[in-house]
């Protein structure tokens, strides 16, 4: 993400209030996450929710990426921990 945003707008900063630049910074993470994750929707979507860390470390223990397992391998306790 980082390396993305050196390049933006001719190295202006975003502004994450502009709508605009909200969702243009978002489409190009998501298009970031979809990279790194060989195109896989799930594993993107969750990436962009938990975090990249997260989800590598989660495929790496064996968890696979099928939402039916990355749902319901979860606790609830955990799941309230990610509340805001």
């Amino acid at each position: 993400m980082v390396v993305s945003l050196k390049n933006w707008k001719g190295g202006e900063k975003p502004q994450l209030t502009d709508p605009n630049d909200n969702i243009q910074l978002g489409a190009c993470y998501l298009a970031y996450l979809a990279d790194n994750f060989g195109g896989d929707s799930t594993a993107m979507l969750a990436a962009y929710n938990a975090g990249e860390g997260t989800v590598r470390d989660w495929i790496q223990s064996g968890g696979g990426t099928k939402a039916f397992d990355l749902s319901t391998s979860v606790s609830p306790r955990r799941a309230r921990s990610w509340r805001r």
